[in-house]
This record gives structure tokens, C-alpha cells and sequence, in this order.
């Protein structure tokens, strides 16, 4: 058995904030919608980086296999936070 961090309750919460803010930012302080934008983003990369780290690399632990030295780990690891960002930017 792996000992996975749990990303949910930073997750969850990063993601309510960008939420919140692209509201509150579109409806009320549309000039400040920019900033809005990037923190909705970041939330929204960092939780497709969890389910990644949690989901589809679940068996393995990221930190020790990456720390033990595991070249071809991170760079699979790398691959998938690069699709990622690309998908995150190109929105």
C-alpha cells in the first residue's frame, strides 16, 4: 500500500475560491476579471494534477519513485503535467 497525500480539501477549496472569484469578478469588478481567470486556471491544473498523481499513476508513489532516483517515472510524470498546461493555457 502507497502512502498517497490527500489533495482533496486543498483542492476542493482552491477550486471553490476561482469560483468565487470569477463570479464575484464578472459581475460586479469586471476589471479584475484577469487575475480571476489565472487563479480559476491554477485551481483547475492542480486538480487535473491530482486526479493524474491519484487516479491514473495510483499505485505507485510519486515522491519516493521520484526521489529514489526513477528518471523514466518523472519523466512520464512530466509529460502529463506538460499536456496539462497546454490545455490550460490554450483555454
Amino acid at each position: 500500500m502507497t502512502n498517497k497525500v490527500s489533495y482533496r480539501t486543498p483542492t476542493v477549496l482552491l477550486l471553490a475560491v476561482g469560483a468565487a472569484l470569477v463570479w464575484l469578478t464578472f459581475n460586479y469588478f469586471i476589471e479584475f476579471s484577469g487575475f480571476a481567470m489565472i487563479v480559476a486556471k491554477a485551481a483547475i491544473g492542480l486538480s487535473l494534477a491530482a486526479i493524474v498523481d491519484n487516479v491514473i499513476l495510483g499505485g505507485l508513489n510519486t515522491h519516493d519513485e521520484i526521489s529514489g532516483g526513477n528518471t523514466a517515472y518523472a519523466v512520464v510524470y512530466l509529460g502529463f503535467m506538460l499536456i496539462i498546461a497546454a490545455a490550460i493555457v490554450a483555454s
